[in-house]
């Protein structure tokens, strides 16, 4: 048995999810709270049972994809996190690359009108 979280959206009479399925309601409950809040369309969120196999772990700030694989340490049974589905982080750009081919001042010529 697993848990799924289920949304509703604005003006809709049916309930939605998508694949997945966390372990504990504890779990589903604060992923469905972190949609909720990312989420504009929604208008309410519950938390359901499921009989299809856990495939995710809430870790505090995102949802990581279980490998399937379980690891034994002692008397504990760890389920191995797949680490692709982390958020990469954002590409920053540059505001001052005079480099760039398309900035207006990195054209030989163009640099004898540039402002001193």
């Amino acid at each position: 048995m697993s848990f799924k979280v289920e949304v509703r959206g604005r003006g809709e009479t049916s309930w939605v999810s998508n694949a997945l399925r966390f372990r504990t309601r504890k779990e589903a409950d604060a992923y469905g709270s972190d949609l909720y809040s990312r989420w504009m369309g929604a208008e309410a969120v519950r938390t359901a049972t499921s009989r299809e196999p856990v495939n995710y772990v809430w870790t505090g700030r995102t949802a990581e994809r279980l490998t399937g694989k379980v690891h034994h340490l002692g008397g504990l049974s760890i389920p191995e996190i797949d680490g692709s589905s982390r958020r990469r982080p954002r590409r920053r750009h540059s505001t001052g690359n005079h480099s760039h081919p398309t900035h207006p001042y990195s054209h030989p010529r163009a640099t004898k009108h540039r402002r001193k």
